[in-house]
Order: C-alpha cells, then sequence, then structure tokens
C-alpha cells in the first residue's frame, strides 16, 4: 500500500486532531514558539521521546544550527554536539538523500526506509551520532519552496524502541501542507528565513488547477483552519466576497464545504502543491 492509500485510509478523528493541531501552529508568532507547540501537541498523534526543527538555508545548502530548536535532547544545550553535526554529522546524515528526491517533498519518511549502504542501523551517523544520544529510530519530514529545502522536523525513538511504522508516515505526511505553512509564518516573523536570501515577494499558495491568485491566497487561509472574518481581515476584503469566493472554489474542486476543500488539498498528493514565496539566487 502506498502512501496516499495510507492516507486515505486514516480515520476522521486523526484527520480533524490534524487540522487543530496546525491551526494551533499557524498561531505562532516565533519559531521558540512553533517547536514548543509542535513538539508538545504532536506526541497525540506521533510518539517520539526527542525532537528536533531544522532550519537549512536553500541557497547555501547547509544548515543553520544557530536556529535549530532541539526537544528533549540535553546533549544539545553542549555546542560541541552541534558543532560537530555542523561540521561534519550532517553531510553523512541519511535523511540528506532525501533533498534530491522528490519522492520525499511534502512526503515523511524514516531513516531505516531511506536506502544507504550501510543500512542505517550499521551505518556511521546512527553509531556513532545518534546512539550516544540515546536515539534509535527516527521519522522526519522536510520543507520544501521551489525544490529547495528550507527546513524540517524529525520526532525520535529511543534506542532499543520499536520504529515508526506506515500509519505514523502517512499522518506526518497528511499535516505536512499545514506544518510547512505555519514554519514558514513562524520563521518569517523571526526574521529567520529573510536571513537565507528568501524574499516573501507572495503570499502561501495551494497550487490547484483552474483557481485564480485569489482563491488560492483563500483556500490556504481555509486549510490553516481561518474562518470567513478572519479570511476578510487577513486580505482586507468584506466577508460576502470571502463567501462568493469559496463559493466558487468548492464548484472548481467539486467539494460541498470547507471539510472537503481541506480533506481534498490535503489528500491530494502532487495534485496539490504548496507553493511559498520565490527564491533568489
Amino acid at each position: 500500500m502506498n502512501i496516499i492509500q495510507q492516507m486515505r485510509r486514516l480515520p476522521h478523528a486523526v484527520l480533524k486532531k490534524g487540522w487543530k493541531i496546525t491551526h494551533e501552529l499557524s498561531e505562532s508568532k516565533n519559531l521558540d514558539e512553533f517547536a514548543d507547540v509542535l513538539f508538545h501537541r504532536i506526541q497525540s498523534l506521533i510518539p517520539g521521546e526527542s525532537g528536533v526543527l531544522g532550519v537549512f538555508d536553500p541557497v547555501r545548502r547547509i544548515p543553520m544550527t544557530q536556529y535549530f530548536r532541539f526537544f528533549n535532547i540535553p546533549a544539545a544545550a553542549d555546542s560541541s554536539l552541534v558543532k560537530d553535526y555542523e561540521a561534519y554529522y550532517w553531510t553523512i546524515n541519511p535523511a540528506i538523500k532525501t533533498l534530491n528526491d522528490t519522492r520525499y517533498r511534502n512526503i515523511a519518511f524514516t531513516l531505516t526506509n531511506i536506502q544507504t549502504n550501510p543500512p542505517y542501523l550499521e551505518c556511521e551517523f546512527y553509531r556513532d551520532f545518534f546512539l550516544p544520544q540515546g536515539i534509535g529510530h527516527s521519522i522526519g519530514l522536510n520543507f520544501f519552496v521551489q525544490d529547495k529545502c528550507i527546513g524540517g522536523i524529525s520526532m525520535n525513538m529511543e534506542a532499543g524502541s520499536r520504529d515508526y511504522n506506515e500509519r505514523e508516515v502517512a499522518i506526518l505526511s497528511l499535516i505536512s501542507p499545514g506544518l510547512m505553512g505555519a514554519f514558514i509564518n513562524a520563521a518569517f516573523d523571526s526574521g529567520i528565513l529573510g536571513r537565507t536570501s528568501m524574499a516573501p515577494e507572495d503570499p502561501f499558495s495551494v497550487q490547484v488547477t483552474g483557481l485564480s491568485y485569489r482563491e488560492m491566497q483563500i483556500t490556504q487561509l481555509v486549510v490553516n483552519g481561518k474562518q470567513d472574518m478572519e479570511i476578510a481581515q487577513s486580505l482586507d476584503i468584506s466577508r460576502n466576497t470571502v463567501r462568493a469566493h469559496l463559493s466558487h472554489i468548492f464548484e472548481k474542486t467539486g467539494v460541498r464545504n470547507r471539510s472537503g476543500l481541506i480533506s481534498y488539498f490535503l489528500l491530494s498528493g502532487n495534485q496539490g502543491q504548496v507553493s511559498p514565496p520565490k527564491i533568489s539566487g
């Protein structure tokens, strides 16, 4: 069963919980708040003893470890660990292979499922970097803007515990658009992404065939959990105009209501790609 099929089999309760989490994340005022909400709320969907929120420079294609946020990794307080990662270990992290593989655009992955030689549990990264921190298995998700990685998240199981399963990969993949939108907003609000040669020239949008630019803006706000009045205030238009746009959006996408629109977007696979601000360089 492929990942899209797994996503379609997830119960509505999981989908609803995912919406709530991404809505809370969309209210984050900075990256610290985003990380705090993420790692505490996502536990209700995906287990993990520890986690990392990473920021990646899409132009120089290197991690910006000074902006990393760590959850329950005591050794991260030691700057030497972070420096070791930046100087060497990130280059042998199996997750790096996902940066140039289109199969992982907005799709979660586990380190054990990435084809490496030697396999993950025998590789240097696992043996010399993860194990000393008590980390075993890991699930990750990268955030891309126009095929360039700007960051990502990972949740980790302790050494000796079970690996992440296909259902958990499907859940993280399902909420990836909302997570990515909230991450971008928080990173811009923190002034971080502006330092990576990214310029917020255009609003975050959803590429759905047949929708106008304004309709794409409204669709993204709906996916982020915004109500009609909030959308109207955000775009400086009337509530009636929002409702008129939504009626056109529902007609074009073949859905009947907001829930249907969110499901259409989250479950559309490659048909619903997120296209945030342009990157210079």
